[in-house]
């Protein structure tokens, strides 16, 4: 699992999480760059996939509980109106982390 950077673009960080997909978990690694936010899901994951989503098209991002009591849960709103759902350690970090680079 790994990125193939832009120019001029840097991981800010990284750390394992899983995606929730039509309630699939799918289990990768996400990436913050100073240009993205970035997941690519775990070879052995049934499908295979790469998110990439860029700085302007994110709208908020919030904490949210998984099953209402486990403080894991990451949520991307996108402005288009998707919403992305992950599942990491430090959510409090990561979501302070790409609110740095929303402003």
């Amino acid at each position: 699992m790994h990125i193939v950077l832009q120019p001029n673009e840097t991981i800010v960080k990284q750390g394992f999480g899983t995606h929730f997909v039509r309630m699939m978990a799918m289990t990768g690694k996400l990436f913050l760059t100073n240009q993205r936010v970035y997941f690519v899901t775990h070879p052995l994951n049934f499908q295979r996939y790469d998110l990439s989503f860029s700085f302007d098209t994110i709208d908020r991002v919030y904490a949210k509980n998984n099953l209402r009591i486990f403080p894991q849960g990451l949520v991307i709103r996108l402005r288009d109106g998707q919403e992305h759902r992950f599942v990491v350690w430090g959510r409090k970090q990561w979501k302070t982390a790409i609110e740095e680079y929303l402003q």
